[in-house]
């Protein structure tokens, strides 16, 4: 195990946007989790389990510059249910070297937020980097 900072436990992850009411109920409705607190220029999420973490949308006047740096990656039972699902709320397909192929769908949230669609025996980074250190 490498070091860190012990007992650390991952609370709340932020994500800036331009209208966090509208985002926010996006969300909610997506990962069937209810929203538990809106203020003027935020909207917060329930905990996605029952450890966390919780969604924070927060209001933030630059409009989103190009590619996420970080996204969130949606393990799913049945991903082309999950896909017509995100769609039927607001969300898109990626288009373009974005889209794959993978073996997962590639979604925009209504402001243009990447996050992942996975069926749960998808591979990952992870597996990847596993299978070279037992090389």
């Amino acid at each position: 195990m490498m070091g860190g900072l012990g007992g650390v436990k991952l609370g709340t992850i932020t994500i800036d946007c331009e209208d966090p009411h509208r985002l926010g109920g996006f969300w909610s409705a997506l990962l069937g989790v209810a929203v538990v607190e809106v203020g003027e220029d935020y909207t917060e999420l329930a905990k996605v389990s029952e450890d966390g973490p919780n969604l924070l949308f927060l209001a933030v006047p630059e409009p989103k510059p190009g590619k996420n740096r970080v996204h969130l990656d949606l393990v799913v039972p049945d991903v082309k249910t999950a896909v017509d699902s995100a769609l039927d709320l607001g969300a898109r397909r990626a288009e373009g070297e974005l889209a794959g192929p993978f073996p997962w769908t590639v979604m925009l949230d209504p402001e243009g937020n990447e996050f992942c669609l996975c069926p749960p025996d998808c591979p990952g980074p992870s597996a990847d980097a596993a299978a070279a250190d037992l090389g």
